[in-house]
């Protein structure tokens, strides 16, 4: 029997008693990765750049949702004027229901939010998300959106709320364009009381996104397919490396979610999961859209979330109760009449953006502008991305507080190995042998790391423990960040005011209460602390 027989044997009794419990050994404090058993090298340790298993259409994300709005006490002070923000390359939509999650529960002007992204499937997503949030009770849309956003089957309820809400919209927006010309971008709006939804789409996009919705795949197909990918038997060792980094508990939750494709608090019964979601696969092939890698826990910090409605045990549980919590907040902030929301959405390449909207927003500018990691040079880059954005911010006399927000999250990578040859060792290096305080292997090169908390000191002590203020210095002199900001009529904030600059790494020096507990908690996150956030402001 191959894998792929392997994956959907069973199918039809999917439920999350029978795969895995709290006897499994991979919950045990005893459990090794696979290569420690077999007593050989793992296999991505031959050198040379990974390659990616899968396809990348991140459509979770990979760093924690951000509040980019974050009020400062002025602005909270005029808290009646008009607010603008503009997700340049929004990838998903958790960012925005974070943002907006935040707004004063008192009424407020009107609040317009661009959303864009050039892939697609995301837009495609998107526009479900803010239809479905607008039209249908806030509880029961938060169940319907979660797991259209996460779980790789629907159950029919689930499939029936997609296909009135979204799929019929689309499907009548196709049929009054049928004679329209692709060359110009055609725009719908759907208004829902005080809130707005203009999406503005080319034709094609509207028809492929009608495509992709009203795709009718076979469940086995789709199970197959997705666990060809998640579930690969080449890729064990790479699966392994991720389950060193988590707690028992949560390499429990991160095996099932691969195995049942559902995110659900534990003991959940899935067996009425038995529809595809057409929004994860491709809707020609029924291909898993993303790579091996992708998991949900990566897009939000669950670190202050409640354990009220499950245990601290339940890994899964704990992301599923928070997520649907912040779906609910953003589902009623939609639908309450004391706001006036307006959500224009795009799907452009971001450098398109500025000319493609039309709105009264553009004679004020945006309060926030949040581009993400187009400001990575293996992206946009920083002074393409500042020339471009940098017009678009609300001059000082109307907004002072108003700001360009960018992620980087190759910097410190690039300086740490642009310095190597400098420094005798990589950043990484050093790190690691800071992180070998938190539990010293002993033995010979194979039989010492006989332990999965040997191997997370390996992945997680050479990113936690690297001087990454010093390598983001050398990044900024190297590239010239200053004259870009000069270049493009900016400056850099000295101190950010609205986002944390790093807030993935850890707090704690060596030696502090806490400290060792802090790394394997950040350590379990995956995120790893490579994000840099940056704020530019217009100059006096």
């Amino acid at each position: 029997m191959d894998d792929i027989q392997r994956a959907t044997q069973g199918l039809s009794l999917l439920s999350s008693s029978k795969r895995l419990d709290c006897t499994s050994p991979i919950r045990q404090n005893t459990w090794k990765p696979a290569w420690v058993e077999e007593k050989r090298l793992p296999i991505f340790l031959g050198g040379g750049p990974e390659p990616m298993f899968g396809q990348a259409h991140y459509l979770w994300g990979v760093t924690p949702a951000t509040d980019v709005l974050n009020l400062s006490p002025s602005e909270n002070r005029n808290h009646g004027r008009d607010l603008n923000l503009c997700f340049a390359a929004s990838g998903d939509l958790r960012d925005v229901i974070y943002s907006l999650n935040r707004l004063a529960d008192y009424p407020t002007g009107t609040c317009t939010t661009i959303v864009n992204d050039y892939n697609y499937f995301l837009v495609a997503r998107s526009v479900a998300f803010l239809l479905l949030a607008a039209a249908l009770p806030p509880s029961e849309a938060a169940e319907i959106i979660i797991h259209i956003w996460y779980s790789a089957r629907l159950t029919v309820h689930m499939v029936a709320a997609l296909d009135k809400y979204v799929t019929k919209e689309i499907a009548e927006v196709n049929t009054y364009l049928q004679d329209r010309s692709d060359n110009i971008a055609q725009e719908m709006i759907w208004r829902f009381g005080t809130t707005v939804i203009k999406a503005c789409l080319y034709k094609s996009q509207w028809k492929a996104i009608h495509d992709m919705l009203a795709a009718r795949h076979d469940v086995v197909k789709t199970e197959r397919e997705r666990k060809k990918i998640v579930l690969a038997s080449d890729r064990a060792d790479h699966r392994d490396r991720e389950l060193c980094l988590l707690s028992s508990s949560q390499r429990m939750g991160a095996v099932k979610f691969r195995e049942t494709g559902v995110l659900a608090p534990f003991g959940t019964c899935l067996d009425p999961f038995d529809r595809p979601n057409p929004l994860l696969f491709d809707p020609k092939s029924s291909e898993w859209l993303q790579s091996d890698v992708a998991a949900p826990r990566e897009g939000w910090s669950t670190q202050s979330a409640s354990f009220q409605a499950t245990t601290e045990q339940d890994f899964n549980g704990i992301l599923y109760f928070h997520v649907r919590k912040a779906l609910k907040i953003f589902c009623r902030r939609v639908q309450d009449p004391r706001h006036t929301i307006r959500f224009y959405v795009y799907c452009v390449d971001a450098t398109l953006l500025p000319n493609i909207m039309d709105m009264p927003t553009m004679e004020t500018g945006f309060d926030r502008i949040y581009v993400s990691c187009l400001v990575d040079e293996n992206h946009l880059g920083l002074d393409k991305t500042l020339e471009i954005f940098g017009p678009w911010l609300k001059n000082r006399n109307i907004n002072p507080n108003a700001c360009i927000i960018g992620l980087f999250l190759n910097a410190c990578g690039f300086a740490d190995r642009e310095n190597q040859n400098k420094l005798g060792s990589a950043a990484s290096d050093r790190g690691f042998n800071k992180a070998l305080q938190y539990g010293h292997p002993e033995g010979d090169e194979v039989e010492k790391m006989n332990t999965a908390k040997a191997w997370r000191l390996i992945f997680a002590g050479t990113y936690l423990m690297k001087d990454h203020d010093a390598l983001f210095q050398s990044y900024m002199e190297s590239r010239k960040f200053k004259t870009a900001g000069d270049v493009a009529d900016l400056k850099m904030r000295n101190e950010n005011l609205v986002v944390q600059p790093w807030p993935l790494r850890l707090t704690k020096k060596t030696g502090e209460r806490g400290a060792e507990e802090e790394f394997y908690k950040l350590a379990a996150t995956s995120n790893m602390c490579e994000a840099r956030y940056v704020e530019w402001i217009r100059k006096e």
